[in-house]
Order: structure tokens, then sequence, then C-alpha cells
């Protein structure tokens, strides 16, 4: 992540190994919904490690380059503060704040991660040299990078996968899938399935506070819990039954020997590949959230090669 932060480039996270929190682990779905929070958060807090760290180097190297007081006054147009290149600057948009209405708030980071709004509120357009791609915004670009590596499934730019099992998927996949069954707009889908949002099935709305204390976050009781339910009919406490139903009730062109394999490993394999296939879920995550090649060297060209 380091790297990827010295060299301005634009990583996708891939959460490995999701079957184990069911398999092994045997964590109940909110309770793996936390711990998957706990990273992300833990990821999102290195990314404004690294900002601070560049910004205090910065202010140390003005501060000893500055001239002392009795020197004449440069003009202004020659004394401007110093400023590396950071890239071009352009992230992708955040996901919005829903009320218990369903309406459109503001911005928010979808996780609870550090954002660069926050990072950056004392830094102003002064501090960004002419010279630098997104003055003109007055956004210092150091900023605009640390929502580059801000990981957040509202995004997009957070896949679960199990490569074990041939499976993967985003929040996107599920936000189709529950915008027809649940009768709810798709896009209010993918900006609440992840984080402190709760589903009333009977009113049919998305809320941000669950005064009976009986409703799930919608991640664990929408996403975590299908999955959930295929592992517990393979592996957990094998019922061949449960399993085929649920094959059938996917419409999923699974094969029938694999699923009614003695094998829970294997039958769960042929469900979970059959209805969240790993390559292509990578690769449309990739085509949708990475820069192209032409954008990303343009990008990084003056930070690995400053000469030119």
């Amino acid at each position: 992540l380091r790297q990827a932060w010295r060299e301005r480039v634009t990583p996708l996270l891939v959460l490995n190994k999701m079957d184990r929190l069911v398999a092994e682990l045997q964590l109940s779905p909110v309770e793996a919904w936390i711990h998957i929070k706990n990273i992300l958060g833990q990821l999102n807090a290195l990314a404004g490690q690294f900002y601070t760290a560049d910004r205090l180097a910065a202010e140390g190297s003005a501060a000893h380059s500055s001239p002392p007081p009795d020197a004449p006054t440069p003009h202004p147009t020659t004394s401007r503060p110093s400023h590396p290149a950071t890239g071009d600057g352009t992230v992708c948009a955040l996901a919005g704040e829903w009320t218990d209405d369903g309406d459109d708030a503001g911005d928010r980071s979808g996780c609870g991660a550090v954002t660069a709004a926050d990072m950056s509120a004392s830094v102003t357009a002064a501090d960004v040299s002419d010279s630098v791609p997104g003055a003109m915004t007055g956004e210092d670009p150091s900023a605009a990078d640390v929502r580059e590596l801000e990981f957040s499934p509202t995004r997009g730019n957070v896949v679960f996968a199990s490569a074990q099992h041939g499976w993967a998927f985003d929040l996107s996949m599920f936000a189709r899938l529950y915008s027809q069954k649940l009768g709810v707009r798709q896009k209010l889908l993918q900006e609440t399935l992840w984080g402190e949002f709760f589903f009333q099935p009977k009113a049919r709305r998305v809320v941000t506070r669950d005064p009976t204390g009986k409703l799930k976050p919608m991640f664990a009781e929408l996403v975590l819990s299908s999955i959930w339910k295929v592992y517990h009919a393979a592996l957990v406490q094998p019922d061949q039954a449960a399993l085929s139903k649920i094959v059938t009730t996917l419409g999923l062109a699974a094969n029938p020997k694999d699923v009614s394999s003695a094998d829970g490993s294997v039958a769960a394999r042929a469900v979970m590949s059959a209805w969240l296939p790993l390559a292509a879920t990578v690769l449309r995550a990739v085509t949708a959230q990475l820069p192209t090649a032409a954008q990303a060297q343009a990008a990084r060209l003056p930070v690995l090669c400053s000469a030119l």
C-alpha cells in the first residue's frame, strides 16, 4: 500500500478467503461484517498516515529553506511554496448519505473511513504550485490521492472473494439482484448495502437507525446471509435438499454431479462459482475502477521520472 501511495498507483482491494469466515471461523453474518469493517478501517487509516507524513515532511523542508529574518523579501512572483507533483488528482465520486426518507444528504466515505476532506481542511490553494496538475481547483493533490487509497465497497473498489471456491462479488451485483426483488432503487441499494443501514421489510424503506434492535445491517442481512446459506447447506451442516433448492431458486447452471458431491468443498465451489464467477467479477471491477494505461502512466511519470 505504501508503494502504491508513493508511485501513484490506483489500487483495487480484493478481500480473499471469505469462505473461511463461515466454514472455519464459523462467524455469523453480523460478526463477519464487523470483522471486515475493522479491516477496511485499518487500511484506510494508513492512507491518512501517508498523507500526514508527506505534509509534515513538506512543511519541514519549507521551514529549513526559508530566508533569514534580515534577508530582503523576494518578489511575490518568484517565491511560491514548493509541492511535489502528485498526479492528476482525478478521483471517483464518493457515495451519498441517505436519510430515513431516502434523500441524498451529502458525501460520505461509506464505511467510516477518514475522508480526504477531513485531512485537507487546512490546505489552501496557495499551497499548490501552478505546475501541479489540479491546482486550478485549489485542492491539494495529495489529499486527492488519499481518496484514491480510500477503500469502500460503496465506491466499488472493494471485491469480496474466495479464490479456492472460485467466486467473487461487489456491491453492484447484489444491488441489481435486490432492486427487483425488494422494489427499491438500485442506486439506493448500491449506496446503503454497506455501512450502518437497515432495511424495513414491511415499509420497504432503508433507515439509518433501528430502534427495535431486531434488524441486521443490510450487508449482513441481504448479502452475507445469502452466501452463508450456501455454505451451511454444503459444508457446515450438509443438506442436499436445501442446496438443490438454492440452485433451482437462483436458476444456476451448476453441474448436478458436483452439487451432489459428498465433498462439501466441491459442492460449495459448484454453486458459488456458477452464481458469482470470480474471473468475470474481478475483470468488471478492474475495467470500472482502474484508469487506462495511458491515464495511469501520465499521472505516474512525473513521480517516477521527475527529470522529465
